[in-house]
């Protein structure tokens, strides 16, 4: 890990493969619950170009406000989103 300004900064491969899952597990999630990518981000209140980059996988900077949407919308938490849980079903 890099230091900057006495914080640490995660490898640029963490990274990415944090946001290969991401995007996976979200359009994973889309396929099971029948959504589209249109309807998944109108019913989210995300802009489709940000969930576009979201399900490619991208590095894409986005504030915890978006991830929530996105987990309560698919009915997951944002710790399975990320790869924090494995259990896809929000905890009650």
């Amino acid at each position: 890990m890099a230091m900057t300004e006495g914080v640490s900064v995660p490898n640029i491969r963490i990274i990415e493969k944090e946001a290969a899952l991401l995007g996976l597990r979200v359009t994973d999630l889309m396929r099971r619950r029948g959504l589209g990518l249109r309807e998944l981000a109108r019913n989210a209140g995300v802009p489709l170009s940000t969930l576009q980059k979201v399900c490619g996988g991208a590095g894409v900077q986005t504030s915890i406000w978006t991830m929530a949407a996105l987990a309560d919308t698919l009915n997951t938490s944002v710790d399975y989103l990320i790869g924090r849980s494995s259990s896809v079903e929000r905890e009650r």
